[in-house]
């Protein structure tokens, strides 16, 4: 089944989750803030019958990642620095 789309609040908070984050290589699955995200994602009534996985805290951290995707700022190091 899939999950379903994200809604503009949801892209907010993320969004807003992101910036307050502040580098690309903090979001992970052990940042606090990713995970608190997810939580609070899970908690929210927007989307009926979700699964286990749903909003999940690896979701949130691969959305976050392709916000970033978005940043001009965003930093990559993959062996070399990078800006995308």
């Amino acid at each position: 089944m899939r999950q379903p789309k994200w809604t503009l609040d949801e892209v907010i908070l993320a969004v807003n989750a992101y910036f307050e984050i502040g580098d690309v290589r903090k979001v992970t699955l052990d940042n606090p803030l990713v995970i608190e995200l997810s939580k609070l994602l899970r908690a929210l009534s927007i989307h009926k019958n979700t699964g286990a996985i749903f909003r999940n805290v690896a979701g949130v951290q691969t959305i976050l990642k392709n916000i970033a995707t978005l940043d001009k700022n965003a930093e990559y190091h993959l062996g070399a620095a990078t800006k995308f």
